[in-house]
């Protein structure tokens, strides 16, 4: 017997509102800044596990994916994470405190976007295909970000209706965060890849 959609749509929001508490809990076992990476993979890995009809996903089964791929993962917070916050830190500094550089300091807001938006394409394909290397990792996050652009295109929309929300709506981003955003882009990715409809 097919659910209804009411069902359906109860049964995701649930999933989001799990799987948001899962990312905030990681992100504080990695000590903040350590558990960005590995608790956004673990997100992404269980959304298409979801998606692929597993309906129960374990504590368990959720530590476990985050702590494989902790170390791996933190390479895109060595590569790009750490430089965008260190170049959006070095804006703040410069305006709050007056400074002389504050104009060219804006210089580095491109380059701290990039970095994001890069390791945000990252993180979704680390929870899709084994990278090798960093290179492999790099080529994955541009095939995401160029070859995928109504994905791209619709990822950038809901997170500009996150925004949103925050001012409008405050109390619907503390109960599910970003996760609507990593959904979006794990769900259009798979929904155009039949090698995503494996079960992992």
């Amino acid at each position: 017997m097919q659910e209804s959609a009411l069902i359906v749509f109860c049964n995701w929001i649930s999933r989001l509102f799990f799987l948001h508490v899962a990312f905030i809990v990681g992100i504080f076992m990695g000590g903040i800044l350590g558990g960005i990476a590995p608790s956004s993979v673990m997100v992404c890995t269980m959304l298409r596990r979801y998606l692929n009809g597993v309906g129960h996903i374990s504590i368990k089964t959720m530590f476990e994916c985050y702590m494989k791929e902790f170390i791996r993962s933190n390479l895109i917070t060595l590569y790009f994470i750490m430089p965008a916050l260190l170049s959006l830190c070095c804006v703040f500094w410069a305006v709050e405190s007056d400074s002389n550089y504050a104009v060219y300091s804006f210089v580095m807001l491109p380059f701290a976007v990039f970095c994001l938006i890069i390791s945000y394409c990252s993180i979704v394909m680390f929870s899709i295909y084994d990278a090798a290397d960093m290179k492999a990792v790099l080529a994955n996050a541009f095939y995401l970000l160029f070859s995928q652009k109504k994905t791209m295109f619709m990822t950038a929309l809901c997170f500009s209706t996150i925004l949103i929300l925050t001012i409008l709506m405050p109390i619907v981003v503390v109960f599910f965060g970003i996760m609507p955003v990593f959904f979006t882009s794990v769900g259009m990715f798979w929904k155009n890849h039949l090698e995503c409809r494996e079960l992992i």
